[in-house]
């Protein structure tokens, strides 16, 4: 039963991120949501069997049915992520609301992390979104006190507003308002931990560009993409992770 509960939640997710995929598509490109799916090559309509979760990436070789140009694998790696986000949420918490409150917000900063990546932004309507999930998390999180949430909000958009006014373009507005949505969700401990995990995964990165040389000094990243990622880290895994640390000095 267990296997089937997890295995349902993998293909839930699949499924919902393929449909995911497609809003991240159409805000990156300001396509119109009314306008049918088309192949950004041959600009045929695509039909509901060209988008079926990746079977039809598998069984058309990662290319267009129509004209055989290639379709980025990011698409089918944002179905893959929603089956392992689905999967992660249901071994949590069970088949529950609070896996499935859980499951929206993170399905949120999937779209935050790949339309950053894309543009290099963070639109305002997704921030309000995370902020929206983030509260109504409290009805089903309320192990998280509501102080320590609004805590959460301040405590590290506060001291990045006030980076970036010292020094310009430190971080982005978007990256700022979403660490005060985050900060609703996750509450200020975790929030913590959720900044400083991204500051170590972008630092990682920008060293591997630099080593790999491909990128510079002034080489802009998508920080709001590490922001998400450690968001997640830090929701499913932050009292490990805080417990191990502590432990070494003995806390």
């Amino acid at each position: 039963m267990r296997q089937i509960e997890l295995l349902t939640a993998v293909i839930l997710g699949i499924c919902i991120f393929s449909f995911l995929s497609r809003i991240i598509y159409r805000l990156v490109f300001h396509i119109d949501f009314t306008k049918r799916m088309r192949c950004p090559v041959c600009g045929q309509k695509l039909s509901i069997t060209d988008m079926i979760p990746v079977l039809s990436f598998l069984i058309h070789r990662g290319k267009c049915r129509y004209c055989k140009a290639k379709i980025s694998r990011k698409s089918i790696l944002i179905e893959l992520l929603g089956g392992a986000i689905g999967f992660l949420c249901v071994f949590v918490f069970g088949w529950s609301l609070r896996a499935l409150a859980a499951f929206v917000f993170f399905a949120v900063l999937t779209v935050v992390a790949f339309v950053d990546m894309e543009t290099k932004e963070i639109p305002n309507g997704l921030v309000v979104i995370a902020e929206v999930v983030g509260a109504l998390s409290i009805l089903f999180f309320p192990e998280i006190p509501i102080l320590d949430r609004g805590i959460g909000i301040v405590c590290v958009s506060v001291p990045m507003l006030a980076f970036t006014c010292a020094v310009p373009g430190t971080f982005g507005g978007g990256d700022i308002k979403l660490m005060a949505a985050c900060g609703v969700f996750l509450g200020w401990k975790y929030s913590l931990l959720a900044i400083v995990l991204a500051l170590a995964l972008a630092g990682i990165y920008c060293g591997i560009l630099l080593v790999i040389r491909k990128g510079g000094r002034k080489t802009q990243i998508s920080f709001g993409a590490f922001i998400c990622l450690g968001i997640l880290v830090a929701f499913l895994w932050g009292e490990w992770i805080l417990k191990w640390y502590f432990g070494i000095f003995g806390l």
